[in-house]
């Protein structure tokens, strides 16, 4: 956060004209993983920052999932053969944040390379009362978001085709991956 707070700093001394300001809300549809499959949800993003450059701006990114749902089996003391027992469901969303760039390397093509926290929270209360929880602790989180211009005006307004991925080391042999395809309104 430093590092983004020097760059848009030093750009703006520098600056004669005022600052450009761009951004994109995406919405996005795909897989997301923290255990061992893939569950079908869809993606919010919201991204804003400040040109530095014709092709470049410093952004700030966050997204929020639709509700996971997660299904935890806990073994019993003395199970009967073909028993299944503590079986627990609970409802989970996965939040990131962070600050990257946005690079346009055409006038219709464009990547956003991003670092940040990820935040998987359960927003169940009565699975956190029966003594178990599924909250972790934020993790840093590395994305990627490219897109493809449909459409533009000369005013700036863009909609756009979008993928985005983002990946999390949760830690043991547990990883977050997010993968969704979906469309962008920019402003660029």
């Amino acid at each position: 956060m430093r590092v983004l707070v020097m760059v848009l700093l030093l750009v703006g001394s520098g600056a004669e004209a005022a600052p450009q300001f761009v951004g994109d809300v995406s919405l996005s549809v795909g897989a997301g993983r923290w255990t061992d499959s893939f569950e079908p949800h869809s993606l919010l993003s919201l991204d804003g920052g400040i040109k530095i450059t014709p092709d470049l701006a410093v952004i700030a990114h966050g997204s929020v999932t639709s509700p996971h749902v997660y299904t935890y089996y806990e073994a019993c003391d003395d199970p009967m053969p073909g028993e299944i027992l503590n079986n627990y469901s609970f409802h989970w969303v996965a939040i990131e944040a962070g600050v990257g760039i946005d690079y346009a390397p055409t006038d219709a093509v464009w990547i956003s390379p991003w670092i940040g926290m990820l935040k998987l929270a359960e927003f169940d209360a009565w699975f956190s009362q029966l003594g178990r929880s599924a909250q972790q602790a934020a993790k840093p989180v590395y994305g990627l978001t490219g897109g493809l211009d449909v459409a533009a005006d000369d005013a700036g307004n863009r909609l756009s085709v979008v993928a985005n991925v983002s990946y999390s080391r949760l830690g043991y042999d547990l990883s977050y991956v997010d993968l969704t395809l979906g469309l962008a309104y920019r402003f660029w």
